[in-house]
């Protein structure tokens, strides 16, 4: 589930996959990597990794992003991984 800033959304726009230094999001949050099973790949931060549960919350690492928030179901994940360097990209799957 998706919250977004505006439902046009901009499909051209390629979402920051690295945190900015001076972002205060990242401070207590854990950074992970999801890829979907659609494919689509998003680079986030959360208040717990591993999550419990079958549902949790992300925000973008990209603060300028037009999702604000997403409530993932992990059963729609294909993969999650834990962002463990902060400038690291998300790599290829592979």
């Amino acid at each position: 589930l998706f919250f977004v800033r505006s439902l046009t959304g901009n499909k051209d726009r390629n979402d920051l996959q690295m945190p900015e230094p001076e972002d205060l999001r990242a401070k207590g949050a854990a950074r992970v990597d999801l890829v979907f099973k659609d494919g689509e790949r998003i680079a986030a931060f959360t208040n717990r990794y591993p999550p419990r549960g079958a549902f949790f919350y992300v925000v973008p690492v990209d603060a300028g992003s037009n999702n604000t928030r997403i409530l993932v179901n992990t059963a729609a994940l294909a993969s999650m991984s834990p962002g463990s360097e902060p400038n690291r990209p998300i790599s290829s799957p592979g």
